[in-house]
């Protein structure tokens, strides 16, 4: 989902304020992802399994719960809740990751940019594999260097519109593709 510094690029995604954030695994998927929030998240294995379970609820659940992980590697720059909320074959999801990392590594860091899903339904019952669809917005996101100094910026995005490819993984879903819907 969220190449170019513009959100909405076909191939750069969520860290669309350095403009190296990828859009999205499918074929159809374009554009951005711009998460941030200022609320620390348990991590994925403090969560049972019963929480977020095989069924179209448990998935829609989990994808409520990976946009949270995004927002809260984005804000700490520690991506391992991400690591293990993605699968392998995510190569959006592998961008974003390495777009939080190379900017905390180089001193920088995102200000803003708070996602809310105000959507995620799994619309057939899953087996294997889960499909969500996902309304989300997200505020401004800003990329600061070390003296606080903006970088680039990104604008809000309202009702943005993507689906999330999940796998089920024995005892807890991964992402395996992540689009938005253009």
């Amino acid at each position: 989902m969220p190449g170019g510094s513009s959100r909405y690029a076909a191939t750069v995604a969520a860290a669309a304020a350095v403009g190296v954030f990828a859009a999205g695994c499918s074929d159809s998927a374009a554009g951005p992802v711009v998460l941030k929030s200022r609320t620390p998240l348990a991590s994925p294995s403090a969560f049972p399994a019963p929480t977020f379970p095989a069924t179209p609820e448990g998935a829609a659940a989990f994808a409520r719960y990976f946009f949270q992980v995004l927002d809260e590697a984005y804000v700490s720059g520690d991506t391992t809740d991400l690591e293990v909320s993605i699968g392998s074959e995510c190569e959006s999801c592998a961008r974003m990751l390495g777009a939080i990392t190379r900017t905390y590594a180089e001193g920088q860091r995102y200000e803003g940019g708070r996602t809310t899903v105000a959507f995620a339904e799994s619309p057939a019952a899953p087996g294997s594999t889960a499909t969500v669809d996902v309304i989300y917005s997200s505020e401004e996101l800003r990329r600061v260097d070390s003296r606080g100094e903006t970088v680039s910026k990104e604008p809000a995005a309202l009702k943005v519109e993507a689906t999330l490819r999940l796998r089920w993984m024995g005892r807890h879903w991964v992402v395996t593709a992540y689009g938005i819907a253009r």
